[in-house]
This record gives C-alpha cells, structure tokens and sequence, in this order.
C-alpha cells in the first residue's frame, strides 16, 4: 500500500519514501544481527569466535545507531518539509487578510471624508447663523 502511494506520489515524495523504507530496512536487519549475535554468544566458544562474535555486535550496534540517525534526518526534513509546504496557502490567507484590510481602510477613510464634509457644512451654516444673528455684539 506505501508503494502504491509512493508512485501515486511526485517524485520528490516517492524517492524519500524509498530512502524512508532503506533505512527501515537496514535498521531492521541490523537489529537483527544485534540479536542474533546476543543468542549465538550465549553458547561457550574458543577466544577467536567470541571476538568474531563481539566484533560482529559491534558492527551491528553501530550499524543502528548510525540508521537510526539517519532516521532523524529524515524525519528533521519531513517537519521541515511539511512547515515550508504550506507557504502558498499561508501567503495566500496573508494575501486575503491584507486585501480585507486594505478594504476596511478605504471605507473609514470614505466615512472619515464624509464627516469631514458633514462638519465643514455645520460649521458653515453655524457661522452664518452667528454673522447674522441680531443678537451679535
């Protein structure tokens, strides 16, 4: 079902699933010696098998530990890639709040005109009342 997906997949995608299932595998069959080697040096045996044996452990010990952060990686470009993939939608959503934005700046700047204009008109009318009022001194 992962090939299937893989190849359902871009390129890009199914060249790190495939590197994903080599370092599964090679983790696997190194574990695997690991536990082997644990089962076989239970059994008594001359100085020269048991370093062989020792030496293979090794080996393998170091064989997972070096596909296990090789694991790391991938998964450290897996987030990384699952953050940067969703750019366009996040500029897109910037790009929406931003033209929102710019649309409610110039309905307050239209409302602030009117009440400029609104204002200018009172204030007029008002001063007119005054000059011609017969109470004015």
């Amino acid at each position: 079902q992962a090939a299937a997906a893989a190849m359902a997949a871009s390129p890009e995608q199914a060249d790190f699933a495939q590197k994903l299932q080599d370092s599964l595998d090679a983790l696997l069959e190194n574990y695997v010696r690991v536990l082997q080697g644990a089962k076989l040096g239970s059994r008594t045996q001359g100085k020269d098998s048991v370093e062989r044996e020792r030496l293979q452990l090794t080996t393998s010990a170091a064989g997972v530990v070096g596909d296990a952060q090789a694991l790391l990686k991938m998964i450290t470009e897996l987030k990384l890639s699952v953050l940067t993939s969703d750019l366009e939608g996040l500029n897109v959503a910037v790009d929406q709040r931003n033209a929102a934005h710019a649309q409610a700046r110039r309905q307050s700047t239209e409302q602030v005109k009117a009440l400029e204009a609104d204002i200018d008109e009172a204030l007029s009318r008002l001063e007119d009342h005054y000059y011609r009022s017969i109470y004015r001194e």
